[in-house]
């Protein structure tokens, strides 16, 4: 008996051998690359799906990337109406004081949000990362615990905040997975781009002093469609960037971690994103207005109305291997007169095997009004000629 359950651990043992390289096996085989950063990943920020990963979940200092979850944080508080782009803010002695990268803040100055956030996304300042996070929640303390409570609403279950800044703090760590998550969130806002395609320009204090901001991220005048996101470096993190591109109507979001210089970070990522553009492409799976199936209409005046998809849907799919993906109707066998143009029916749930990618919403191609007595008539009389 012993013999035989040794006989069957050691075949188990085999076939996880033989299973584990064929996890992540289509992107390795596309993409054989020798990284000397110590992790990378390459992301769909439309639909969220890994491209390529290269030990994406090992915990690690992210430097002045940290500053992507900051920004998150800024731009859903003017989202929500709770913060103003021309409002302006008055330095507090806490923020004016960070050390590291910073643009310069007089205690006591006063700047507009918009500059704040201008000089956060180009400049990578610290001190107005501080002075953003005590506008928002009160003191950085306050705002590092948001941090983290979105970090978990995220699903960035490798990383924790210390700070707002990505200065070096014992515990104060996140992974290239969650990096391109949270990058994800932050490019959702359009307001963003008004600032990230900065390459040069000047914060104006008290005095007439000025403050040079220059972007700190080169990809946006050496790589074809780069637009955004983050730099950060340390001793300890080493060099890191978060990057997104988009050319054509394909964006995609590269990682990369721990680099041991600025020049392979700007490399490995522009690597990274050709990998991206060169292997995959986008196509339409589901078209906007297609018809799919009809609901019965009671009491309208006609008998049925069709149930159309409300929008379309893409998927980035390699060149070489079409996905196959497949949709299943969840409509509404009967509605009630009248029916409004655009009523929602129903939804179509796309998916890929067990994975479900998206729902799209199925709705009333046309109007449908509640039928008169003559409407009810008519379709008597239509029916009994019909039979005969």
């Amino acid at each position: 008996m012993k013999c035989k359950l040794n006989r069957y651990l050691v075949l188990l043992l085999a076939l996880a051998i033989l299973v584990l390289p064929f996890q992540n096996a289509r992107a390795q085989e596309a993409f054989d690359y020798e990284f000397q950063s110590k992790s990378a990943l390459l992301m769909d920020p439309v639909s969220g799906e890994v491209l390529f990963e290269y030990k994406s979940d090992e915990q690690m200092p992210i430097a002045s990337v940290t500053k992507v979850m900051t920004l998150v944080l800024v731009m859903e508080a003017i989202d929500r109406g709770e913060i103003a782009l021309d409002e302006v803010l008055t330095i507090s002695k806490n923020a004016a004081g960070m050390g590291g990268s910073q643009v310069l803040l007089d205690e006591g100055g006063q700047y507009t949000v918009s500059d704040l956030i201008k000089s956060i996304i180009v400049a990578s300042g610290n001190d107005a990362s501080v002075a953003m996070a005590e506008r928002v929640a009160g003191s950085e303390a306050a705002f590092v615990d948001r941090m983290n409570a979105r970090a978990q609403e995220l699903g960035m279950e490798g990383t924790l905040f210390k700070n707002c800044t990505g200065l070096p703090a014992e515990g104060h760590h996140s992974t290239a997975h969650d990096v391109a998550i949270m990058s994800r969130e932050l490019i959702k806002h359009e307001v963003y781009f008004q600032y990230s395609t900065i390459w040069l320009d000047y914060l104006q204090h008290a005095n007439n002093r000025e403050t040079m901001l220059s972007n700190t991220n080169k990809l946006l005048q050496t790589y074809d469609g780069a637009d955004g996101i983050k730099t950060g470096s340390t001793q300890e993190a080493g060099f890191c960037l978060s990057a997104t591109a988009k050319r054509g109507d394909v964006r995609l979001i590269g990682v990369i971690l721990g680099a041991p210089s600025s020049k392979v970070r700007f490399q490995e990522a522009s690597d990274l994103l050709n990998f991206g553009f060169n292997t995959f492409q986008l196509q339409s799976v589901i078209q906007p207005n297609q018809v799919y199936g009809q609901s019965n209409v009671i009491n309208g005046k006609e008998f049925t109305v069709n149930a159309v998809t409300q929008e379309g849907y893409s998927l980035l799919m390699s060149k070489n291997a079409p996905r196959q993906v497949q949709t299943q109707v969840n409509l509404q066998q009967e509605v009630n007169a009248p029916v409004e143009q655009g009523q929602p029916l129903g939804e179509l749930i796309v998916t890929e095997g067990d994975h479900e990618l998206t729902r799209i919403p199925l709705i009333a191609e046309s109007a449908v009004a509640k039928a008169e007595y003559a409407d009810h008539l008519n379709k008597i009389l239509g029916r009994w000629f019909h039979q005969e």
